[in-house]
Order: C-alpha cells, then structure tokens, then sequence
C-alpha cells in the first residue's frame, strides 16, 4: 500500500529541491521513468530527463564532467527494482557508485510492487505526489501550463 504520507515521496520530494533532476531506469520501467521525467517538467516547471540503464554506461558517465557547476545542480534518482535482471542490478549499483565518484548526489527510489505493473503504478503515485508537492515548492501551479499554451496558439495560426 502506498499513500500520500508513504515516506518516500517526502524523500523524494526534499531530494529534488532546487536541482536539475536525471530519473535513471531499466527495463519495466523506462517508460515510467519517462512520465516521470515529464512530470516534474510539466507540474513543477523544472527541468529534469531520464536515462535508461544500459545505454547511459556507454556515454552519459563521461559527461558528467562538464560543466563543473553541473554537480552542484544535478540529483540523479535511481529508480530500483528488485525484479531487474541481475545483470542491469549490478550496473545499477556500479553506475551509481560511478555518478557519486564525480561528486554528484544521488538517491534511490525502490520500487517494491509484486509484479511490473504494480511498480509502475506505484511509481507514479509516488512521482504524482511528489511532483505536486515541488511545484507548491516552487510556487507554480500545476495545473496551469502557459508556454504549451502559447506554443500551440502560435501553432495553430
């Protein structure tokens, strides 16, 4: 069971505060971390991305480098599951160990369902939660998005 008052939104919600957010998933949950990604962006007017486990391993540890003023803004929010493959959790492990070597902060969201679909479905309890939480943080409404507005009446002219 999750709730409002689960304590992991409160995590999450402290953790995100005033920093550029990189959601990092695999497998059953790219896609999540995607809608993730989309709702900090849309509801709280920040900005964030997700990255998917494997494919980062290749480039994004590279760049975390640069620009240094990066690490200071950045949180990368590990989005686990025990029902991973138990080679993507060992790269979960590895490539947080690689993200926190180059200073930057990083937290871990487990996902504890029964099954895939409960993960998900849990996640974005918790991602709606806390997203509403941040943009009452930021002092946005969350409901409210004007420059999609604006976008599609330029658009449509």
């Amino acid at each position: 069971r999750i709730n409002k008052d689960d304590s992991r939104i409160g995590q999450v919600l402290e953790f995100m505060k005033d920093k550029i957010i990189y959601l990092i998933a695999s497998e059953h949950l790219k896609g999540f971390a995607n809608g993730f990604a989309n709702q900090i962006n849309e509801n709280a007017k920040a900005i964030s991305d997700f990255r998917i486990i494997s494919e980062l391993n290749h480039h994004l540890m590279e760049g975390l480098a640069n620009p240094g003023y990066f690490k200071e803004k950045a949180g990368f929010i590990f989005l686990k599951s025990k029902l991973y493959s138990t080679r993507i959790q060992e790269r979960f492990d590895l490539t947080k160990e690689v993200v926190e070597k180059q200073s930057i902060k990083t937290i871990d969201l487990e996902l504890k369902g029964p099954d895939k679909l409960c993960q998900v479905l849990e996640g974005f309890v918790i991602s709606g939660y806390s997203t509403y939480y941040l943009s009452k943080y930021y002092g946005v409404d969350p409901i409210k998005i004007p420059w999609v507005d604006y976008f599609k009446e330029k658009l449509s002219r």
